[in-house]
């Protein structure tokens, strides 16, 4: 809520420094940690409060302090100090986590936590905790908006060159690949080519004298170390001993890749609110080999997902799982919450068009891959989907000319099936068996084509060819009943988790039978 307060019309307003809260549906445990961050960089710098001494104070034409303004109750400075603290001019590193617990965890949770009704005597640094909220909040990690913050960020530090240097290093760091920006990869590409070429050790180097506190300073460095393109050699060594429990310290370094993972289960198991955590924690768990453990994404995605429910990074993700465990309902829930966010985002695009078109959505995957095409990326997979979509409905003559443009994107044994099926459907038998022919040229395993293949030529007149066709069609699928029931058996016999092996069995039961 915000209140504006106006004693005299006619005096000059003044304008106070309010951080945006956005994108948030509760606090996170590394919200205190955060904030409580910015607060030890304040604190950290005499002269600042030095500097502070000698402000005088603004006054209307009759002598009365000015209180003109926009005043918020989202800021995380006082009106007032607080009777309570007496004579306290400090507070100690576990008074300012609960503090910062307080002010930025709602009410509802605050009761549940037990947290105390405490005020700091200080206030923080908001350029920092802008900062660590634009890098660690938003886009560049958890794929949450976070223009606004850095944008705070730039107006706190204005004219203090040491802070707008940390602005170069938060703006340089990639974002996250299903934020949805300009498309993932490229967009992340280009961000760790800027940090290579200003050079990691250089800016490695100048955090050493930033200003800030050392976990602020030792959090930048990890995620300077841990986004740039060189290897990563033993990260955990290069935090000393002084901010290596530091929660949020560990948590970067959590996610510095999945051989750092303990790290991060012991920090998601430490503090229930950091689910912060379970987003790459998720994304640990498909990494498992040789057993990728999609059940444990899922859940970590659905947790990270109720948290965070702005990040359509977050939300394609689940999509994306739940499309691999072939919950379609699930899957498309996720996306258009992803789309709800970002209209155009490519990979929520996809997977839906990919889950229409599977669970028998026609039409609705005609649209979606439509939508997919404006976007100028995925071409490929769009017009194979949406061929594929025409020619269930029917619409043949559609479905070949997607089919056509498919085939300058991307070549393979399924493109070749779907191009001979369309054919054959349009009476073109010749064009059909050239198609089939390539399809099993390009995967000797390819049944279905070897069948449509045998099909095709008995239409056109060629018995014995034919023949010989169908005879190569029930030798593959022979030879797939045997692999398939040898892959069920060493499934079944091995240390895969239950929920992987009930899936595992599942599909080529599915196909068994088909």
């Amino acid at each position: 809520m915000n209140i504006y307060v106006n004693r005299r019309a006619r005096s000059t307003p003044m304008t106070a420094t309010t951080i945006p809260m956005t994108g948030f549906s509760r606090g996170r445990a590394a919200w205190s940690a955060v904030a409580a961050l910015g607060i030890a960089a304040s604190l950290s710098s005499p002269t600042a409060l030095a500097d502070e001494t000698r402000w005088t104070v603004p006054r209307t034409s009759d002598g009365q302090p000015d209180l003109q303004g926009y005043w918020t109750n989202n800021t995380v400075i006082p009106l007032e100090r607080p009777a309570a603290l007496g004579d306290k001019a400090f507070f100690t590193e576990e008074e300012v986590t609960l503090f910062m617990k307080e002010r930025l965890v709602p009410e509802e949770t605050r009761t549940r936590l037990g947290l105390l009704d405490r005020m700091p005597s200080v206030r923080p640094s908001v350029a920092h905790l802008c900062l660590y909220v634009g890098l660690k909040h938003s886009a560049k990690e958890l794929g949450l908006p976070h223009q606004e913050w850095v944008d705070a960020a730039t107006r706190a530090a204005a004219g203090d060159t040491a802070r707008t240097g940390l602005l170069e290093i938060v703006a340089a760091m990639p974002l996250d690949p299903l934020s949805g920006g300009s498309g993932g990869l490229p967009t992340r590409g280009l961000a760790r080519a800027r940090i290579d070429t200003v050079g990691v050790n250089a800016w490695i180097e100048g955090l050493a004298t930033a200003p800030g506190s050392p976990p602020f300073r030792h959090y930048l460095t990890l995620a300077l170390r841990c986004s740039s393109a060189g290897p990563v050699t033993n990260p955990a060594a290069t935090v000393p001993d002084g901010v290596r429990t530091v929660p949020l310290v560990r948590y970067r370094l959590g996610i510095c890749g999945n051989a750092h993972g303990d790290e991060l289960r012991a920090v998601r198991a430490a503090d229930a609110e950091f689910v912060d955590a379970d987003y790459v924690l998720g994304q640990y768990a498909l990494q498992l080999r040789p057993y990728p453990d999609a059940d444990e994404a899922a859940r970590r995605f659905q947790s990270a997902a109720a948290a965070f429910p702005a990040s359509p990074a977050i939300a394609t993700s689940l999509g994306d799982v739940q499309q691999e465990i072939e919950d379609w309902n699930a899957a498309l829930r996720a996306y258009d919450a992803a789309l709800a966010l970002v209209g155009d985002h490519p990979e929520a695009l996809r997977g839906r068009t990919i889950v229409q078109a599977t669970a028998g959505d026609y039409l609705g995957a005609i649209e979606t891959a439509t939508k997919l095409m404006a976007r100028q990326v995925y071409l490929g997979e769009a017009f194979y989907w949406r061929a594929w979509s025409h020619f269930q409905l029917g619409h043949h003559e559609i479905a070949r000319a997607d089919a056509d443009r498919m085939k300058t994107l991307r070549l393979n044994s399924r493109v070749f099936l779907l191009s001979g099926m369309i054919d054959w459907r349009l009476r073109r038998l010749e064009s059909a068996e050239i198609e089939f022919e390539e399809s099993i040229t390009m995967d000797g395993g390819q049944c279905e084509a070897a069948t449509f293949l045998g099909g095709v030529r008995n239409e056109r007149g060629k018995s014995r060819e034919a023949l010989e066709a169908f005879k190569a069609a029930v030798r593959c699928w022979d030879l797939g009943i045997i692999v398939r029931r040898e892959a069920l058996r060493i499934l079944e016999a091995s240390a895969a988790p239950e929920s992987y092996k009930t899936r595992g069995v599942a599909r080529p039961m599915t196909s068994l039978a088909e």
